[in-house]
């Protein structure tokens, strides 16, 4: 409410607290739109850092657009090293949700590995489980 201004003032600042209260909980929706204020600096200041930790808070809770941009920050290396195997990864984890917004990375990713790095990335999401 206080994000979008719904009935109350608009007020970034309650928000991304309110956010961060959420998160703390393991909301994986509150985690993903912390992730975002933080990595857009949208009304607080700009924190790839911050931002890639909540996204990872996220997708715990099997949050695939946070899979989606926790590989994004990988690919890039955007508050984290860049390691494009991780960022694999986590779009053979986000694919198995949403096929469609993991494409577009697969195609800028996969062509830089070797089979074996993919394979690898695949066997890794197989075993995957939301507790590490």
């Amino acid at each position: 409410m206080h994000y979008f201004g719904a009935g109350v003032d608009k007020d970034p600042t309650k928000a991304a607290e309110l956010f961060r209260q959420a998160a703390s909980q393991d909301y994986g929706k509150a985690q993903y739109a912390l992730g975002s204020m933080y990595y857009n600096g949208q009304d607080i200041p700009k924190n790839l850092f911050l931002a890639h930790l909540a996204y990872l808070s996220a997708v715990r809770r099997r949050h695939a657009c946070s899979q989606i941009m926790v590989a994004r920050m990988y690919f890039l290396g955007e508050g984290t090293p860049k390691d494009l195997g991780k960022a694999y990864y986590w779009l053979v984890l986000a694919e198995l949700q949403e096929p469609n917004l993991a494409a577009y990375y697969f195609n800028r990713i996969g062509n830089k590995l070797s089979q074996g790095e993919k394979d690898k990335a695949r066997e890794r999401a197989r075993n995957w489980s939301p507790s590490g």
